[in-house]
């Protein structure tokens, strides 16, 4: 069958030339043929009246005509518009199929480039240099953002790369005794990619999967700077976080069990609900802090430091348990120019 424009536009002009001469022919017969028939002369007594009837036959059939001609004039404008109405609703069918494949293309091209930035992320922690490791963390922390499916995996690789490069610190010649002093360098300073790792956690940029906590259980977070962390539910048994900078933090429900808290700053923390049993908490800023909730079994708060504005689980004791409670309700104890790295 021939498709071409040209042809069809020549079929339907034919079609039209067919129509007007049947219609000419009608109006042909209509007019100088049927009125003799239906008014012959031998019907009336003189030409006059015979003349007269065909007159009103003529008029008649003109009248006929014309209806019909309205009826078909209707009939072919309701055609069009049907046929209109169904070659737009194909054109927009076509389109939105169009669409739907251009936007698969285009999922199919991100999940391609988000694998492929994902890859090189990836490729990029395990650099001998620190600026690489650390552009590889920034980079993951970015393809968390444009990826929330992957923001779980990505969390899962941050806390492991941490797990591998902060381990709890033990004497020397003595493996299985852990380290409790805390005058090292910051975090910031002896594992610049740990502390960028862990920022971008704490940030919660990156959402874990489900009810999955953050584990960070074991590590040396020595020093570590978590201003404003967000580390709510995160398993941190056992961590290190001697001197660690840790005001307003949200540590609710996290698990902190035999973990070291000497000096930390906690002034202003959302520590409710933890887990602190056998904790070790001597010397810690607890100015502000919230500890509605929290076990305190074991725990060792000698030297520790709160105010009236901290907040204690029901029947806890501060004073017997070593906690010195000043006056005031601040919980900004420190001095402006006395920040983290200071």
């Amino acid at each position: 069958m021939d498709h071409r424009p040209g042809s069809r536009v020549a079929r339907r002009g034919f079609v039209w030339l067919l129509i007007g001469i049947v219609m000419v022919s009608v109006l042909v017969v209509a007019v100088g043929v049927l009125p003799a028939y239906f008014a012959p002369r031998s019907a009336f007594g003189n030409a006059a009246d015979a003349v007269r009837a065909q007159h009103d036959a003529r008029g008649l059939m003109v009248q006929g005509l014309g209806g019909l001609a309205l009826l078909l004039g209707v009939y072919i404008t309701w055609r069009q518009f049907q046929v209109s109405r169904e070659q737009l609703q194909l054109n927009l069918r076509a389109t939105t199929e169009q669409l739907q494949a251009a936007q698969d293309q285009l999922m199919i091209a991100q999940q391609g480039q988000i694998t492929e930035r994902f890859t090189r992320a990836t490729d990029q922690l395990g650099s001998d240099q620190l600026v690489v490791r650390l552009g590889g963390i920034y980079a993951l922390e970015r393809i968390a953002r444009d990826s929330p499916t992957d923001a779980g995996t990505i969390a899962n690789i941050l806390c492991s790369y941490i797990r591998q490069h902060a381990p709890a610190p033990h004497t020397d010649g003595a493996s299985d005794t852990p380290v409790d002093g805390i005058d090292v360098p910051h975090l910031i300073t002896r594992a610049a990619d740990v502390q960028a790792a862990l920022t971008v956690l704490a940030r919660r940029a990156i959402r874990h999967d489900g009810q999955e906590p953050l584990r960070l259980l074991g590590l040396d977070l020595r020093r570590a700077n978590l201003s404003n962390a967000d580390l709510a539910g995160a398993d941190l048994e056992g961590t290190h976080l001697g001197g660690a900078w840790l005001p307003d933090a949200r540590l609710d429900n996290a698990d902190l069990s035999n973990a070291n808290l000497r000096e930390a700053n906690l002034a202003g923390a959302c520590i409710e609900g933890v887990e602190l049993t056998g904790a070790m908490l001597r010397g810690a800023h607890l100015e502000g802090a919230s500890l509605r909730g929290a076990k305190l079994d074991g725990a060792l708060f000698d030297g520790a430091i709160a105010n009236q504005a901290t907040t204690w689980p029901v029947g806890f004791e501060p004073p017997q348990a070593g906690v010195i409670v000043n006056s005031g309700l601040s919980s900004v104890w420190w001095r402006p120019d006395l920040g983290p790295d200071s």
